[in-house]
C-alpha cells in the first residue's frame, strides 16, 4: 500500500514539475501560413511581396 502511494505521489510530482517546465510551446511552431480568407482579401500581390527579388531584395522594397 505504501509503495502504491509513493509511486502515485512521485508520478503526480513529476507531472506537476514537467507541466511547469515544459519547453514546448506550440504557438512558436505554427507554420501554416495565411488562410483562405487572407488569400481572398489580399490576393496574389500578398504572395508576391513575400517572394525574394532576383537581386536578393524583397519585392516590396
Amino acid at each position: 500500500m505504501l509503495t502504491l502511494f509513493s509511486t502515485a505521489l512521485r508520478t503526480g510530482w513529476h507531472n506537476f514539475v514537467f507541466e511547469l517546465t515544459d519547453p514546448y510551446r506550440p504557438e512558436l511552431h505554427d507554420m501554416r501560413g495565411p488562410g483562405p480568407k487572407h488569400q481572398a482579401k489580399y490576393g496574389a500581390e500578398a504572395r508576391l511581396a513575400r517572394l525574394p527579388h532576383p537581386d536578393g531584395r524583397r519585392a516590396d522594397l
